[in-house]
């Protein structure tokens, strides 16, 4: 026999609803508490940072600060270059004056990094007034002959040309593609990679600045890489003296060389060739 319904049974199913309601109200009302807290938060920050930073006179921009620490880069050209930027966004205000909050740090710091010559860059502001940019350069280790001026970092990468003198750098000659290479282009080439290794070897093993090439000459068909060397008094080696190296194990066959040249030294020996390349264990040295 079915239960009958009470009268208060089904006044407790119509207050159901009614509560329900009224959590989600509370629950909507939260809402927009929230929402009109984080919109006058917002529109603070927004006046402090209008009123205090961006339309605060005292932060106009006045000076670009340019540091870099070989002369690859001319720092007048990179204030140039930044300035130009900035006249092409936002942040030059109707007086022609730049405040130093409004400048995208990442969009001077990628419009840099764009030039080859140029590794890393750090942009920081400098207050009340500077722009401050340090320069980080890559280094050239070799004159590709051949290729209009162009130069050569130690990763292979091609540099256009630059304003410093570059007297000292030896000529590298013999990968066949360089008439077709552009700054900014990177050699992925065997032979040019063992030339390079044997350039930054030179100034990191002991005693590997005696060896001073005015030209380092890749060849293929022998897998080795030629060098005329620039007079070393202090090493008794003679000018035009030629170092011979293989591609592969260059590193030892470099470490070997200079062994024997040390032996030379020491018994006031002059050097013109030091052949390590034609056998792997041994050096073969002529007067």
């Amino acid at each position: 026999m079915a239960k009958a319904k009470t009268p208060d049974s089904k006044k407790r199913r119509n207050e159901k609803p009614s509560q329900a309601r009224i959590v989600a109200m509370r629950l909507a009302a939260w809402g927009v508490l929230l929402l009109l807290v984080c919109a006058a938060l917002f529109g603070l920050h927004t006046l402090i940072n209008r009123v205090f930073y961006l339309d605060n006179p005292r932060f106009v921009m006045r000076a670009i600060a340019v540091e870099t620490f070989d002369g690859t880069v001319n720092g007048e050209d990179i204030r140039r270059k930044v300035r130009d930027y900035l006249a092409t966004t936002k942040c030059i205000d109707a007086n022609g004056d730049t405040n130093l909050f409004a400048i995208d740090l990442r969009g001077v710091r990628d419009l840099l990094r764009a030039d080859p010559l140029v590794q890393g860059v750090e942009v920081r502001r400098k207050l009340p007034s500077t722009l401050a940019l340090r320069i980080y350069t890559r280094v050239p280790m070799a004159r590709l002959r051949g290729s209009n001026g162009l130069l050569i970092d130690d990763s292979g990468l091609v540099l256009p040309q630059i304003k410093r003198d570059i007297s000292t750098l030896p000529d590298l000659v013999g990968y066949s593609g360089v008439t077709r290479v552009e700054p900014g282009d990177r050699i992925d080439d065997d032979l040019v990679h063992a030339a390079l290794t044997f350039l930054r070897l030179r100034l990191t093993l002991p005693k590997g600045t005696w060896f001073d090439p005015s030209l380092v000459q890749i060849d293929n068909q022998h897998q080795q890489v030629r060098c005329i060397l620039r007079e070393k008094p202090e090493a008794y080696i003679r000018r035009d003296a030629i170092l011979l190296l293989p591609a592969k194990n260059l590193q030892a066959a470099m470490v070997r060389a200079i062994d024997s040249m040390a032996q030379r030294v020491s018994q006031h020996q002059t050097t013109s060739q030091i052949d390590a390349w034609s056998s792997p264990n041994s050096v073969y040295v002529a007067q």
